[in-house]
This record gives C-alpha cells, sequence and structure tokens, in this order.
C-alpha cells in the first residue's frame, strides 16, 4: 500500500497536465506528419513532424490544462480511492482516462474530423494511441511522485484486528 505525500501529490497532479500535453502533442504531430510519406522523403517527413511539434505542444498543453484536468482528476481519483496507487496501476488507469479524453476531445469535438473528412482514419490511428501513451506517463508520475510506499511497521499485520 503506498501513501500519499500531499505536497508532492499537489507538484505531480500540477505538473501531469504538461508531462500529457507535450507527449500527446508531440505523438499527434509526428503521427499526422507521417502522412507525406507518399510525396516526400522520411527525412522531411520528419523535418515537418518536429517543426509540426513545436506548435502542437503549445497547443496541446494549453488543451491539457483547460479542457484535461478535470477527466485527468476524476482518472485520479478513481485510482486513489480504488487503492491503485503504485505507478503503473495510476499509470493504466490514467491512460484509460486519456483515452477518454481523446475520443471525447478530437472525434466528438469535431475537431480533425472536418480538417480530414476523407482521412480520419489516420486521425484516429494517431490520437487514440497518444490519448493512451500521454494519460500513462502522466499518471505512472502522479503514482511515482505523490504516494510514498508504506513502512512495515506502518501496516497491520495479518494476524491483529
Amino acid at each position: 500500500m503506498r501513501k500519499p505525500v500531499p505536497l508532492q501529490l499537489v507538484l505531480a497532479m500540477a505538473l501531469s497536465p504538461l508531462i500529457a500535453g507535450f507527449l500527446g502533442g508531440t505523438l499527434v504531430s509526428f503521427g499526422l506528419s507521417f502522412q507525406l510519406l507518399p510525396d516526400f522523403t522520411v527525412l522531411e517527413t520528419l523535418r515537418t513532424g518536429l517543426v509540426m511539434s513545436f506548435f502542437a505542444v503549445i497547443i496541446a498543453v494549453f488543451v491539457c490544462y483547460t479542457f484535461g484536468v478535470p477527466v485527468m482528476l476524476a482518472g485520479w481519483a478513481a485510482a486513489h480511492f480504488a487503492r491503485l496507487r503504485k505507478p503503473h496501476q495510476m499509470g493504466l488507469v490514467m491512460a484509460v482516462a486519456g483515452l477518454i479524453f481523446a475520443i471525447g476531445f478530437f472525434f466528438n469535438g469535431r475537431i480533425f474530423l472536418e480538417d480530414f473528412q476523407t482521412g480520419s482514419d489516420t486521425a484516429l490511428l494517431v490520437t487514440l494511441p497518444a490519448g493512451l501513451a500521454a494519460g500513462y506517463v502522466a499518471g505512472w508520475f502522479v503514482g511515482q511522485l505523490g504516494y510514498a510506499p508504506t513502512a512495515p511497521e506502518e501496516t497491520a499485520s495479518s494476524g491483529e484486528a
């Protein structure tokens, strides 16, 4: 069982949208730039993805702080109260929250569908795994920084009631 460390947990929760936005924005921009491969070389495609990722990260961090925080808080609360506080457990719960955010933001909000009417499958194949990965890394970070292992003397032994 891991116990929360209040100040570190607040810091981790404050930084987790930054981490999720940075990773999600980078993955989405590089993933969408691979649509250029039939017309350009691999190096030109990667260069385009790098330039796109600079702007995508700025936008994604802003979006994660403004729209993603409620979803991240719900994912954290589900993991916290279900006592899934180890980094990989928190990461898995937050990965589901990242997937829910990606579905809700990108597809119900029709941000990408208007731009990719004919190629929305590419947007789907890029944004959903990016949401999963960004959520997992942000959750892992919260679980690692915000919680500490419980010392053996702090836990009740199985013989005591």
